[in-house]
């Protein structure tokens, strides 16, 4: 219902991260401050592991609700998969475009290995 309090305890966050590593991430049940700075904490570390660029952004502006840098933390993670979404996209071009090219040099490889074994007949005949 508001993204800020949503991300205060820091679960949500973590199921987000959950979603986009693909890592299962053990959040804290309980209710108080502590447990979420340490699910808050727990999330910038697996987005630092990531790379993501966390400048001035720490668990408790999180916690405490600070509209800024919660917006700043969640655009920075935006970012940085849709960054890592069109390498991916290239790499998955690049790699395909080799495989055809595998494909094709596969292909003339066994087609000049049947004319050697027709032409090897031939010349036994």
């Amino acid at each position: 219902e508001n993204l800020f309090s949503d991300l205060q305890d820091g679960r949500r966050l973590l199921d987000l991260l959950e979603g986009l590593t693909g890592q299962k991430l053990p959040k804290e049940k309980g209710s108080t401050r502590v447990h979420a700075l340490n699910n808050v904490n727990k999330a910038l570390r697996v987005l630092q592991n990531n790379n993501v660029d966390l400048v001035n952004i720490g668990s408790t502006d999180i916690v405490d609700g600070n509209h800024k840098l919660t917006l700043g933390l969640i655009w920075n993670i935006i970012l940085h998969w849709q960054v890592l979404g069109d390498r991916w996209a290239n790499i998955c071009r690049w790699t395909e475009d080799r495989w055809v090219l595998l494909q094709d040099i596969l292909l003339k490889w066994q087609r000049l290995t049947e004319e050697q074994c027709l032409f090897s007949a031939w010349l036994s005949e």
